[in-house]
């Protein structure tokens, strides 16, 4: 018996340091065979989904062949207002060949008092949408002829989302002239969104018209508030070369509007300005409508050390605004 003793006491020792070495070892992490088949599947359903969100905001005349379908997808898309189905009929072009009897039904269920203000919303956001005039022309007879404060909201609003063409902006070109207050702040808003070259041209009668140049702009609307594409910028430079005492604020804040090229023109027009106290009065505001960007702030930084002194006061003070922005943002970001 005195011999197994230490033979038990040392077996004991041993087993007792094996336990202590390996009892906090972590086992080993491996992803089995299955978790690799999930993982696998979760990749492939998000490019798949991916592939469904791509096949559903084809043009509807790609995926809808018949007046009923079409109607159906609109029915359903009103259900819980979803963009996609928009989408889909944003401009859907002369080749729908179910269009002209989809729109009168949507018309008509647009009309109907059966549906809810969402659904109204809805089915005139479509109307506005679809690059046709005669469906422009509804949407404004619905909002001179509504009785009720929503229905009239519903259809002005939709007027105000209009995605144009040239024949649609020269349709509400045409209707802005004789429309009452109300509705043709809808209308002049519906062109501020377009960006052409005719849109330019609208806004710029319309504030000539207006007595007070800046009463669309005070709204948010209007030339100051235009985004020009390129072919719209020559009439703006024009407004500015002749230092239009009403409109060429506005258009020096619309070209400030398109990016660097707009700002461009603006700070080479005040090179060769005559008047300072005009130009003075030219720029106003125009701080609120430069879009920051490495591209501009370079261009602003040449100015500064290089410009007319006009030219430098007011790119110190577009820089010193986009200073402030960016600490703004950085406390914001601290903060949270």
């Amino acid at each position: 018996m005195k011999n197994i003793v230490p033979i038990i006491v040392f077996i004991l020792v041993v087993g007792g340091v094996a336990w202590f070495v390996t009892k906090d070892k972590p086992e080993p992490t491996t992803t089995s065979p299955q978790k690799q088949q999930e993982a696998a599947i979760e990749i492939d359903s998000e490019d798949l989904d991916l592939e469904q969100d791509e096949e559903l905001i084809k043009p509807a005349t790609q995926l809808y062949q018949t007046v009923d379908s079409a109607i159906e997808a609109v029915k359903k898309g009103a259900a819980d207002y979803d963009d996609v189905v928009l989408e889909q009929f944003t401009l859907p072009g002369e080749d729908c060949t179910w269009c002209p009897d989809f729109y009168t039904q949507i018309r008509s269920m647009m009309a109907s008092p059966d549906i809810s203000e969402d659904e109204r919303s809805y089915f005139a956001e479509l109307l506005s949408i679809s690059g046709r005039p005669e469906n422009l022309a509804a949407l404004l007879n619905a909002a001179r002829g509504a009785g009720n404060p929503d229905e009239v909201n519903a259809y002005l609003e939709a007027i105000e989302l209009t995605v144009g063409n040239e024949e649609v902006i020269s349709f509400l070109g045409k209707e802005v002239e004789s429309a009452n207050d109300t509705i043709k702040e809808s209308i002049v808003a519906a062109i501020t969104n377009q960006g052409s070259r005719a849109a330019a041209e609208i806004l710029i009668k319309e504030s000539e018209k207006a007595s007070d140049s800046d009463d669309y702009y005070n709204k948010g609307i209007g030339l100051g508030e235009f985004i020009p594409d390129r072919e719209a910028i020559p009439p703006l430079q024009a407004i500015v070369q002749k230092r239009d005492p009403k409109l060429a604020g506005l258009a020096t804040k619309a070209l400030a509007n398109a990016g660097l090229d707009g700002l461009r023109i603006v700070f080479d027009e005040l090179a060769v300005g005559k008047d300072e106290a005009a130009d003075r009065e030219m720029i106003k505001g125009l701080i609120d409508h430069v879009s920051y960007d490495e591209e501009t702030e370079s261009y602003l930084n040449q100015l500064v050390s290089k410009g007319t002194p006009i030219q430098k006061e007011l790119a110190n003070s577009i820089l010193n605004d986009f200073k402030l922005m960016e600490e703004e943002l950085a406390e914001d970001e601290e903060s949270e």
